[in-house]
């Protein structure tokens, strides 16, 4: 799904694992009931901008930006 453009998109409980979504804007898109698992994109993390996640995925996501959860 790399540099694609949705619109009005739906995902619902999908396995999204090791998907490409470099240059693809996620903003407005509910991934919280996806499994998103290893997905990739651009080293900005600009894809990730306005995406709704749940908690266990946002501190994943973290972990992908480098972030360290103490």
């Amino acid at each position: 799904m790399s540099e694609v453009k949705f619109k009005k998109p739906v995902i619902s409980s999908t396995d999204l694992t090791g998907t490409d979504f470099f240059r693809t804007p996620l903003k407005g898109m509910d991934l919280s009931e996806c499994v998103i698992d290893g997905i990739m994109v651009s080293d900005q993390f600009t894809e990730l901008a306005g995406v709704k996640v749940s908690l266990l995925q946002a501190a994943e996501l973290a972990r992908l930006m480098g972030v360290k959860i103490v």
